[in-house]
């Protein structure tokens, strides 16, 4: 049976473990390769809203470091700010629209819009290569690959904008695909930055074409993706780990059989066997918290971002996360959001649970009184 078909949130630690023992029969251990809403801000474009001078954005693009690099403040811009001329990655773009005419800020909002949703594959490339026991040379490479495929088709319909892009990179790079894996990797020195960065995207091109606050929650997930997915809070899971562990190892030392990934999948399932949570429906986590906050099911799952709702959200999401086998990205569909939102979701819980006392008790609260429901 495919591997991934037992891989879930409880799963990765254990599997973790078992491939670096079966690689440490069979060869030298390889390495085992952010959703706050913005409260009360509108989401219709500056052209939806009419006038450019009605919008602002909840967060400050400029008090980001990487944002500010690239932007400037220009008030007769449709959302306020426009590329810098002194900007390295986005100089190119400060005469390819007008940023002052709302119709082709507006454009150039939407093929950014396809950009961001492009992202999901990146995800499902890095979820079903885990799920594969890949290590993160060969996940770098495969996503690198792949961002720069991405880039290139963001250009479709445009060959003037394509053939700018693919001269830049003939120039920089020495290939019009763009940087190589192993250029990448003598760039940034790891290869899980090589990840990290494939993940990333221009803060600064969003403040334009006013999608700042919608990805704000994202521009941080990068830089803690890879420790977020493999040290994930699992209490039970260390142990599980260990005895999945030693039982491969006792079936090595007595049969003098090498440890596989069959072995592996059934190990996992022996020690699972007897500690699988009772199956817990999403809508019924939803009404619970729904109920808690004071707010509607319905105003959990839509794109409401007052910060009652929105922090309904999030909590939703973690219990969801903390009770289900549920991977970030069907969370994220479940929610109408994508992988990205859901760990960050996940991860402003368990800060604010780390922080407030309160609010601690009464996630925990909240996770206890499902359980018991579903017994």
């Amino acid at each position: 049976m495919y591997i991934k078909s037992i891989m879930n949130r409880q799963h990765i630690p254990i599997l973790t473990a078992l491939l670096i023992l079966i690689m440490s029969f069979s060869a030298p251990a390889a390495a085992i390769a952010s959703e706050t809403e913005t409260p009360d801000v509108s989401t219709e474009s500056a052209a939806d809203a009419g006038s450019a001078e009605s919008f602002h954005y909840q967060h400050d693009p400029m008090e980001n470091p990487k944002a500010a690099e690239d932007i400037v403040v220009n008030p007769d811009a449709v959302y306020g700010y426009s590329p810098s001329p002194d900007s390295v990655r986005l100089k190119q773009f400060v005469d390819y629209i007008d940023w002052t005419n709302k119709d082709q800020v507006e454009a150039g909002r939407r093929e950014r819009e396809e950009y961001h949703e492009s992202f999901s594959t990146l995800y499902r490339t890095i979820e079903d290569m885990l799920g594969q026991g890949r290590n993160v040379e060969e996940i770098a490479r495969a996503v690198s690959k792949a961002r720069n495929e991405i880039r290139l088709a963001s250009y479709d319909g445009d060959p003037e904008g394509l053939a700018k892009v693919k001269e830049s990179n003939l120039q920089t790079y020495g290939q019009e695909e763009g940087p190589t894996p192993d250029q990448l990797h003598e760039k940034y020195g790891s290869w899980q930055t090589v990840v990290e960065k494939a993940l990333s995207s221009n803060p600064g091109m969003d403040a334009c074409l006013g999608l700042y606050d919608e990805y704000y929650d994202t521009y941080d997930i990068p830089d803690k993706l890879s420790a977020l997915e493999a040290a994930d809070e699992n209490k039970s899971a260390d142990a599980q780990a260990e005895t999945s562990v030693k039982r491969i190892n006792a079936t090595y030392q007595l049969e003098k059989e090498l440890p596989s990934l069959t072995m592996a999948q059934n190990a996992i399932r022996d020690v699972m066997n007897d500690v699988q949570p009772t199956p817990i429906t999403i809508e019924r986590i939803i009404e619970e918290v729904a109920r808690t906050f004071e707010v509607t099911a319905k105003d959990i799952k839509s794109p409401k971002r007052a910060a009652q709702i929105s922090q309904a959200r999030q909590v939703a999401m973690y219990v969801v996360r903390e009770v289900t086998n549920l991977s970030y990205e069907d969370i994220g569909k479940e929610f109408g959001r994508d992988h990205s939102t859901a760990i960050y979701a996940v991860q402003q819980v368990e800060r604010n649970m780390k922080t407030r006392s309160d609010f601690r008790n009464m996630v925990n609260d909240l996770i206890k009184n499902i359980k018991v429901s579903a017994q």
